[in-house]
């Protein structure tokens, strides 16, 4: 029991300082604590509306229209047209034999 007495005085000696051993601005009469009170700096919380928002919905033309990203251009590309190698093949009527159906890719595709 007289073990745990001392060791309380002995946390409140640790804590509490005599005024003598505080040393920098906190000792002058005219220094105030630099963090204010919560009712000093914030009238009302960020968080709260004052007002409600007014949304116009009375007439059909003003009806309050919400679209995902309506100006973002990124969403309003077309279609990436992809090919296929096989597609650039085509069957291309060949004039020189009057008829046969020949293979020919696209860019070697010469008519002389």
């Amino acid at each position: 029991m007289a073990s745990s007495g001392k060791s309380v005085i002995q946390t409140l000696k640790r804590l509490m300082k005599a005024p003598w051993e505080f040393t920098g601005p906190q000792t002058s009469p005219e220094y105030l604590p630099s963090i204010p009170k919560a009712t000093e700096y914030r009238i009302f919380c960020p968080a709260t509306a004052q007002s409600q928002a007014i949304v116009p919905t009375s007439n059909p033309e003003t009806v309050f229209d919400i679209k995902y990203y309506p100006r973002d251009q990124r969403r309003n590309r077309p279609p990436i047209r992809r090919t296929l190698s096989r597609m650039r093949m085509l069957l291309v009527v060949d004039t020189r034999n009057e008829g046969c159906v020949a293979k020919t890719p696209l860019a070697v595709n010469n008519r002389s």
